[in-house]
């Protein structure tokens, strides 16, 4: 749970502090930024931008720090009293920490950029923006145009459509498989069902924030999620994100969900194969509604050089900047600002050219995009969105529906006392911080 990793004094964290305060970082003109990009290309545009802010600005260090774990390495140096200048958030982390008070408010910046970024692409936070959002993903179901069109199969656009496809196109006895439904015991799963769930106008939470996931809707999901699973690869009982990818990739699966990362990995480890990857929108249910992630940079506020850490996130947000960076993996990382949409240093990435219908496609799922986090314009932020993805909970409720032949009513009475027990050891550990 982050509010756990953020209250400890522990050995880690005192040793943290100590090397802190001898390696000479704490000078007055160092900006230090934190970010969970491990990427090489990812990080080759944070030193590009950091070594050219520093030519410009003599006397200024850009210190980065790249965290595979960044939930824990950050929480350490906040912990240790020695809190980065900018941090790379998604939503459900920023609202904890917007909750304990170590964020800045983005203000300064909305003020000069507001009236361009892409609606959607910040949430407000007690009336406060938090965040500058440098990237949007949405998860889109992609598929294999000449298996369809072989087939006579129409794109799927509602349920029963992708049913009827899944169900034609499975032939496991060639090693083929309709759709690819993850069902291991990540978050990747639980998205899986968050998806169906809004799309049939449910939600795990109310707009009281209070566990709603034996709701009727969430009940039909999971059964309807179910009825897809069977048109699964066998091994997809165990599967995480990537595993998403390399069934598609590796010509396993006709339909598979990700974001254009998919489409990155194709083009590279199958090139035949990315004439024929397409991309649908999110399908009808009684609406329609897909997973957004925001990536977005902020500001902590106990930083003793923020106002320098806004000049180099100002600085980095510039077009020259920015661009090149999504573009290490195109229509996957999605511009935040409307303008940046039509740019030439995004739109001739020689991919989106050839997927050009793909590319608008994606751009119109932002509009109807969702997250644990935010899960309606009726819902709050949820501050409670990042412990639950953390425990699982949602993976294992779904795995016994999918796998254990639980049925969804009795799996989801399980899910729900167990996201009230988790809500409940969460607002204890807040109330012992604050």
């Amino acid at each position: 749970m982050y509010v756990k990793r953020i209250h400890f004094a522990s050995s880690l964290a005192l040793a943290a502090a100590a090397v802190f305060a001898t390696s000479g970082l704490a000078q007055e003109r160092v900006v230090h930024l934190m970010s969970d990009e491990i990427a090489p290309e990812s990080q080759a545009f944070y030193r590009a931008a950091a070594d050219d802010f520093m030519s410009a600005n003599p006397g200024v260090m850009i210190e980065l720090d790249f965290q595979g774990n960044m939930d824990e390495a950050l929480a350490v140096r906040v912990a240790a009293g020695e809190p980065p200048e900018i941090a790379s958030m998604q939503l459900e982390r920023l609202l904890t920490y917007a909750d304990l008070g170590l964020l800045e408010p983005a203000t300064w910046w909305f003020e000069k950029y507001g009236d361009d970024v892409v609606p959607l692409a910040s949430i407000p936070y007690n009336g406060v923006r938090w965040d500058i959002p440098y990237a949007l993903t949405s998860e889109m179901w992609w598929y294999r145009k000449d298996v369809l069109d072989e087939a006579g199969i129409a794109p799927p656009q509602t349920w029963e459509d992708f049913l009827s496809a899944a169900q034609q196109l499975n032939d496991p006895d060639n090693n083929f498989y309709g759709i690819a439904i993850a069902a291991g015991p990540g978050e990747w799963t639980a998205w899986h069902y968050e998806v169906l769930l809004w799309q049939n106008g449910g939600f795990v939470f109310d707009t009281d924030l209070k566990p709603i996931v034996d709701s009727p809707e969430s009940i039909e999901a999971l059964n309807f999620l179910k009825q897809l699973h069977q048109y699964s690869p066998p091994e997809s009982s165990t599967w995480e994100w990537w595993d998403s990818i390399d069934a598609f990739t590796a010509e396993l699966v006709a339909i598979s969900m990700y974001g254009g990362r998919l489409l990155v990995h194709a083009a590279r480890d199958n090139p035949p194969l990315t004439e024929h990857t397409r991309v649908l929108h999110q399908p009808m249910g009684k609406m329609r509604a897909g997973p957004l992630s925001r990536k977005s940079h902020a500001i902590m506020s106990e930083a003793p050089n923020k106002d320098l850490g806004k000049e180099f996130l100002d600085f980095m947000m510039q077009p020259e900047y920015l661009l090149p960076f999504l573009r290490t993996v195109p229509v996957h990382l999605t511009p935040p600002l409307v303008s940046y949409r039509d740019s030439p240093l995004y739109m001739d990435d020689p991919l989106i050219q050839s997927h050009i219908d793909d590319m608008m496609i994606v751009y119109d799922a932002v509009a109807y995009g969702r997250s644990l986090g935010w899960e309606s314009p009726d819902h709050p932020p949820n501050y409670y969105a990042g412990a639950l993805n953390a425990s699982n909970i949602l993976p294992q409720m779904i795995q016994m529906v999918l796998l254990q032949d639980v049925p969804a009513e009795e799996a989801a009475a399980w899910g729900k006392e167990k996201i009230l027990e988790l809500q409940a050891d969460f607002d204890a550990q807040k109330a012992a911080i604050q």
